[in-house]
């Protein structure tokens, strides 16, 4: 009797003839379940949630003397100084040098195209203008001067450091009176200023190109004025 030193071997168990054979695992495994201390991470962080939500709530609604509950109206917060009356206001001068006016110095990035510099502090000086009207009424200079800063014109093209360019002045009362009308626009704005001055030769040409734009035909009587 011959001894066989291999193990008994099933045939059934064992590949057939033709059967593709993979030492890889199955595609679908078993789901782990979650631990305990992960399920209550879970639920706490759901029960915060929860409780935030409710917290906005409270606050966003605030009932009435009647008992109703209404929309708690935004807050309106004021403007400290001046300067947070627009975002391009770089400096503010109370009462300048000089004259005492209340100086303004606004910043332009560098113009898209050339006549946006005298477009944009006329824009801005406008939006300035109403603020102060509405959160600074009792102001006493009786000059208003906004200042723009722009980067110059240069032989290859504007440059990229703004400098005082131009100085629009305005007559204060003259100019908290227009801009109470709503329809009161830059352009309008421009014919009401009382004065400019060039602070730097290549701003003539930021105002001649805002001059023959056609978004100056409302500002006629600045350009006749002002224009080079």
């Amino acid at each position: 009797m011959r001894l066989d030193p291999r193990p008994d071997v099933d045939d059934e168990q064992g590949p057939r003839p033709g059967e593709r054979v993979s030492s890889r695992p199955p595609l679908e495994l078993p789901i782990k379940a979650a631990s305990p201390r992960a399920k209550a991470r879970s639920e706490l962080l759901l029960l915060a949630a929860m409780v935030g939500i409710l917290l906005a709530c409270a606050f966003a609604f605030r009932g009435t003397k009647d008992g109703e509950k209404l929309p708690r109206p935004l807050i309106r917060v004021s403007p400290l100084t001046i300067a947070d009356l627009h975002p391009r206001i770089r400096s503010v001068f109370v009462k300048a040098p000089g004259d005492g006016a209340l100086e303004i110095t606004l910043v332009q990035s560098a113009p898209m195209y050339p006549a946006s510099v005298v477009t944009d502090l006329s824009q801005d000086a406008l939006a300035v203008s109403r603020g102060l009207k509405e959160h600074f009424p009792d102001l006493h200079p009786q000059t208003i001067r906004f200042i723009a800063k722009a980067p110059p014109v240069t032989a290859f093209g504007p440059g990229k450091v703004p400098i005082a360019m131009l100085a629009l002045d305005f007559d204060r009362s003259d100019l908290m009176e227009r801009v109470a009308v709503a329809d009161f626009s830059f352009q309008a704005l421009l014919n009401r200023a009382t004065g400019m001055r060039y602070l730097d030769p290549s701003a003539a040409g930021y105002v001649a190109a805002f001059c023959g734009d056609p978004v100056a035909r409302a500002a006629t009587l600045f350009c006749a004025r002002e224009a080079p």
